[in-house]
């Protein structure tokens, strides 16, 4: 299965991209939007199928426009080339080394989460603000630490949860706010949910990203 990836700009026919995967034991359901008004969108979002694992990639390039679109495009760049190399490749490290790939661009928020099936666990490393949830609630899942990569990146953390059959992840950037009520979309199904935020929920002053992975339940 091939890499998916949304980040709306001039050639794009529509300000909303949506991505949709599906793999053994995961899905995928997102969008990623650009601000009315505006022809670039500084916020995107990558998919990226691996062996027993789903990895998914969330930025905000800082501000809005044009260079934040560069900050985010550099992040996704850097990020699909390292995973192209090695798809297991560990989340802070993976942060590391694109907070020196984004030297020189206004910086961004990334949030990088990897669900491994087999094993019922979820992985995060996140910098700025990409907020991460999950339905239900789960202990440990993680939080996005302070900073901007790219630009002043004090530290980074690998967070490990475990998760059950069923359980959702969600990652947004702050396009969408964070009175989402996925408490009450959750049982819509994730198409429904997501299109949801999308009409309801996502700002009109800001490019916005909202995107689930679900562990499918067991068959």
């Amino acid at each position: 299965m091939n890499d998916l990836h949304a980040s709306p700009d001039t050639t794009s026919p529509t300000s909303r991209q949506n991505v949709h995967a599906k793999g053994d034991g995961w899905e995928v359901v997102g969008f990623c939007r650009t601000m009315p008004g505006e022809h670039s969108c500084g916020d995107a979002l990558s998919v990226y199928p691996g062996d027993g694992f789903v990895t998914v990639l969330v930025v905000d390039g800082l501000g809005h426009g044009k260079r934040a679109h560069e900050a985010s495009a550099a992040a996704v760049t850097h990020i699909t080339e390292r995973l192209r190399t090695n798809p297991a490749a560990g989340l802070e490290s993976l942060m590391l080394t694109c907070h020196k790939a984004l030297h020189g661009t206004r910086g961004a928020a990334v949030g990088i989460c990897r669900l491994e099936p087999e094993q019922r666990m979820l992985r995060f490393c996140g910098v700025g603000n990409i907020a991460l949830t999950s339905h239900p609630g789960r202990r440990g899942l993680g939080v996005s630490l302070a900073g901007v990569v790219g630009y002043r990146m004090r530290k980074s953390k690998e967070f490990v949860c475990e998760m059950e059959p069923g359980d959702l992840t969600i990652l947004y950037s702050d396009g969408v706010p964070s009175s989402v009520p996925i408490k009450s979309l959750a049982p819509k199904g994730l198409g429904a949910m997501v299109d949801e935020v999308y009409e309801q929920h996502s700002k009109n002053h800001d490019d916005a990203t909202f995107v689930v992975i679900r562990l499918e339940p067991a068959r």
